[in-house]
């Protein structure tokens, strides 16, 4: 079992962070195990083998750079790995390499595609979504126009139902 205490650069857990590890040698070579931090950015990860020989290890987390390394393991002991990711606004290169960053990370900010940069904090953090309500009234603002016609159409169509020949009126005064 290997220990994983993940943080950001300013020391803060890294809660989500995603862990895969593969066993470097021994009867349960190259068996890969995931998990992810909890809260406080800490995970355990048992690889599954009695007598592993050490593990690679892979951190990521969207907005991040990614951060791999190797621990040596023994069935009596329990290593714990402190990792720390930076932001990849902070990796971030100014000018030209910036647009390489927004190219792989389909974003204008340097994160991934669904993140905004947090300005207090200078990390990628997940964009929030507007609530139905909202979205409803975009549309109708949007589409106020054909909502009208189809609301007019709608009306005449139940005057044609409720009385036939009050819709020949109705023709009737629009056409002199």
């Amino acid at each position: 079992m290997v220990n994983y205490k993940v943080n950001d650069a300013n020391g803060n857990p890294l809660p989500g962070a995603s862990i895969s590890q593969t066993v470097a040698g021994g009867w349960c070579k190259s068996v890969t195990t995931t998990g992810s931090t909890d809260a406080s950015g800490s995970a355990s990860i048992h690889d599954g083998c009695p007598y592993p020989a050490g593990v690679s290890w892979t951190v990521t987390s969207p907005g991040y750079t990614s951060q791999s390394g190797n621990v040596s393991t023994s069935f009596l002991s329990q290593p714990t790995v402190t990792v720390t990711l930076r932001s990849v606004a902070e990796q971030a290169p100014s000018g030209s390499g910036q647009s390489f960053i927004n190219s792989l990370f389909g974003g204008s900010n340097g994160c991934p595609s669904g993140y905004v940069l947090d300005s207090s904090s200078g990390q990628c953090v997940q964009q929030s979504s507007p609530n139905t309500l909202t979205n409803l009234f975009n549309l109708i603002k949007a589409n106020w126009l054909l909502i009208l016609v189809l609301a007019v159409a709608a009306a005449l169509l139940a005057l044609l139902f409720v009385n036939p020949k009050s819709i020949a009126s109705v023709v009737g005064a629009v056409a002199k």
